[in-house]
Order: C-alpha cells, then structure tokens, then sequence
C-alpha cells in the first residue's frame, strides 16, 4: 500500500483529524467518513499496535461490573457484543465461560447465580445462549483440570472472543473504503493552538523524518493511554485524565478443554481468565496501577509468577511452571482518573473532553463498546460539521471481510487454483475479502507456499504489506497474524517474513 507523500496531503485542509490508530481512533474515523467528511487519521505506531491488540481478546459484558452496580456498561456491552458477532463473524467467535464457586469463595453460590440470572436478563434479546449452574459432576466432566476440592459447582454463561488487532485494523480498512485516509507510523510533534481553537499539528514520518504542517476544522485525540501526553502538547503540565492500569497476559500450553474459566485469585481476590487460544491457553490479565512512562512498560517477572502460582492453584493436576510460558505481552489499559480505590474498580466508562473548541479528547473506554464510542464521539463533531441529525449507520454493518459469503470452492478454483485446505483457511481469516488475498495469491508460484513450521502463506505476508498496513515484520508477527504468541514466537519464519518485507517495500 503506497504511503501517500506528505508534501500532497498537507495542502488540503480536512475536516476532521483524528490522532490514535487504536480502536476508538479507527471507530471514529470510520464513522466520520463514512458521512462524507475527510478525514485523515495518524499514528505513530502500527494501527492497534498499543492497547488495541494488547486486550484478553474478549468481546463480553464484563459479568463483574455487575458487583459495581454498573447495569448501564454492561446492558450496553452485551448488546454491541451482539453486533459484533454478526458484522464480524470471522473474527468474533461465541465462547462458553465457567464460574467455579468453592466453600471458600467470597461470593456464595446464591449470588453468583443470582449474577448469571441478572447478566442475562440485561442482554435481552442480544444474549448469546441461556446461562446456567453446573453440578459439581457436570463442571468436572467439562473441564477435568480445575480445582476439586470444596468445588460447590459452577456457573456457566456466554460470552465471545475475537482477534483482536484485526478487528481494528479491518475497522481501519473500511474507513479507508469510505475515504479516510490513514496514516500509520506518523507522529504528531507539535499541536498549534490559541486559546479558543487548534489551528495544525506538525507531524513527522518516523521512518524517512518528513514532517509536514496539517490543518482541520476538528480534531480528535483518540490516543488512548498516551491521551495526557498528547494534551500536555495542547496545554503543558494539564490536569491528568487517566489513571494507566498495566495488564499482562501470558500464553501457555493448553489447560482447559472448549471454556473459559474464570478465575479468583486466593491471594488478593483479583479476578483473571484462562482462555483457550487455538492449541494453547490465554491466561490473564492483571489490573496494577502504572506510573512509569507508557514506552517503557514491560512484562516483569512477578507478574508472571503472578499468573503461574494462581493458574496452578486451580489447575493443580497442570503442574504449570513458567517454563510453560510460550510467549507473553503487556498492554496499558486508559481507566478514567479516579483519585482513591482500587484499580480494580475504577470504571471502565468513557467521557468526552472538550479541551479546545475544536479539539475533542476520547477518554477511557472498553474495547467490547468502541463502535458506541465512535459513534457518540463522530456525532458530536458530525452535528457541528452538517447541522444535519446523527442516525446510527454501523449498528447492522458488516466490517470489512464481515460481509455474509457464497463461497464456492469448485467455481473459485477455476480462477484461483489453491487447494482446498489453503482455501478454507483463508476464507477463515479474511472472510469475504478472500479472493483480494487467492488475487495476491496467484501472482508467484511460492506465494502459495507455507511460512516455515506455521499454516500461513508466504503470499499472506506480501497481501499484508501491500493492503494491510503492514510496514515491519512486527506488524505481520503480532497483528496480522498471531504468530507471536504461538510456540516458538514465529523464529521460525521470522528470516523468511524479513525477507518478503525487504523484497516489497523496495519496490516501493
């Protein structure tokens, strides 16, 4: 994908500029233009390459905000979970949860299903499948591993679980579709401003150092856990918006059979998933309060040992060690700033912040709303823009490779002669732009072969490059693909990735 020159886009003045590739900048720029303004979105990462792909990869209500008398959050999460199942449907997937309760826990078995009951009758028409209670027989015939002794049973509900790096990135894709124009590993400097309006930001290329001066009639911070700082560039030493929140995840060998199982820390009652992911287990996150600089965090060891030693008090048969551990990440979670309690029951809520006329920050948020988000946030600036009425328009839309698909293996061979397995396992990751990606396919024999111990195609690699964004190995390692997080992380395909990356890019 040719990166536009910066010398020609900064001759127009757009509409709406929007700051952050995460998945409230991409959401709001989809909305925007998808009304016919021009937008121009810049990050200074990878799209999603921050908190957007650092998240459980869950889409769900968050059954504990029920404890937090949050009804308002969740009702709203489990309807947009609803949607995003159905505009998503190859990279949103239904996913069982278990709820074991012990003699020991806090919450008693009246409660948690009294909670379960609750959790569904807030999904109303959008829940995803009846919840229940399990026996104790029933919860041990289902997952085997977990804790036995003083298990009182469980409760059993749905949620969902996504890709999550590529739920931004096609939510990118298709604002590109509606003529946004996105602009990844671009930086804003500088944000020129009076005391009424911005007036430009100064951004730079971090690859070649170009900067250009780009001018808006609004502007959008959407930089999630960066937000403070980029309005220290409006108003240096600003009140502070965010209070930072560190999450770590760490991927093992597998653990549980089809569920999730929730899981209650003994030690300080904190609450965490083991979640199966492919032919391995995802188990996280944790909620620590983070001060340090955003850049810099890091997964340390306590925070694996962590997630070891409460992983193996429920699943005592695993004998799990950190030796275990095949790959881990971390992430920074944008919580709205809350000046006491614990960081576990700060409100996952967003709000809007004016801080110039024309300058609108996104704060906070979670990842299961960013379509109400972006929605809210574009009507704000879309009313402002057309004097026109906002209607919802994303509700029922497919996101890019969402759209229902008439797949037909015997008549797309005969333009696009793949087998059937490389066949199938597109269409699983790309839904219905599959053919965009059997095109790309087609053009060099060894497209079509596998990248060295992985299932993915060395022809993915080059379709990633050219129309996805994807600017660095990195990017197809840990949010194209999932190859990261995978035993092994990816070394052994990451010389050959390298080279299709040096290969691409100097054609262009």
């Amino acid at each position: 994908m040719l990166r536009p020159a910066l010398s020609r886009i900064s001759v127009t003045t757009y509409d709406v500029i929007v700051v952050g590739g995460g998945i409230n900048g991409v959401g709001i720029a989809r909305e925007l233009a998808l009304r016919g303004h021009s937008v121009l979105l810049v990050e200074e990462g990878d799209i999603g390459g921050g908190t957007s792909s650092a998240s459980s990869k869950l889409v769900h209500g968050g059954l504990r905000y029920l404890e937090q008398g949050n009804l308002k959050l969740v009702w709203e999460a489990c309807r947009e979970r609803y949607y995003l199942l159905k505009n998503a449907p190859h990279l949103v997937k239904k996913l069982a949860f278990l709820l074991p309760v012990y003699k020991t826990s806090s919450r008693p078995v009246w409660m948690v299903r009294v909670g379960v009951w609750l959790y569904d009758r807030l999904s109303g028409r959008h829940r995803l499948g009846d919840s229940g209670w399990l026996s104790v027989e029933e919860t041990i015939k289902r997952e085997a591993g977990i804790l036995r002794d003083g298990l009182l049973g469980a409760a059993i509900y749905q949620d969902a679980q996504m890709d999550d790096a590529r739920v931004c990135l096609e939510t990118a894709l298709q604002a590109q579709e509606f003529g946004a124009i996105i602009l990844n590993y671009t930086s804003v400097i500088t944000v020129n401003a009076d005391k009424r309006r911005v007036n430009s930001v100064q951004i730079r290329d971090v690859f070649s150092g170009e900067e250009a001066t780009l001018k808006a009639t609004y502007f959008v911070n959407a930089t999630g856990p960066w937000s403070d700082d980029v309005l220290d560039l409006l108003t240096p030493n600003a009140e502070k918006l965010l209070r930072p929140s560190k999450g770590v995840h760490i991927v093992t060998r597998k653990l549980t059979k089809d569920h999730a199982v929730l899981v209650m820390s003994r030690s300080d009652g904190r609450v965490f998933f083991v979640l199966p992911w492919g032919e391995q287990s995802m188990i996280g996150t944790t909620d620590t309060d983070y001060k340090g600089p955003i850049d810099s965090v890091s997964v340390e060891q306590e925070d694996i040992d962590y997630l070891i030693r409460e992983t193996a008090l429920q699943f005592p048969d695993s004998q799990l060690t950190s030796e275990d551990v095949v790959s881990s990440f971390v992430g920074i979670r944008p919580l709205l700033r809350k000046k006491s309690g614990l960081i576990g029951s700060v409100s996952r809520e967003h709000k809007f912040s004016w801080n110039r006329r024309n300058f609108l920050s996104v704060i906070g948020g979670k990842y299961t709303t960013y379509r109400a988000v972006s929605e809210s946030a574009a009507a704000k600036i879309h009313v402002k823009l057309s004097h026109r009425v906002f209607r919802s328009l994303t509700r029922e839309m497919p996101l890019f490779g969402g759209d229902q698909i008439e797949a037909n293996y015997e008549e797309d061979a005969v333009m696009y002669p793949v087998s059937k397995e490389i066949y199938d396992d597109v269409i699983s990751r790309y839904g219905s732009a599959y053919r965009d990606v059997l095109l790309t396919l087609m053009e060099r024999s060894d497209n079509c072969e596998c990248l060295t111990g992985t299932t993915y195609l060395k022809g993915e690699v080059v379709y990633a490059i050219r129309y996805e964004f994807a600017m660095q190995p990195d990017d197809f390692m840990r949010r194209r693909t999932q190859l990261f997080f995978t035993k092994g992380q990816g070394a052994s395909c990451v010389h050959e990735v390298s080279e299709i990356f040096a290969r691409e890019l100097q054609r262009k």
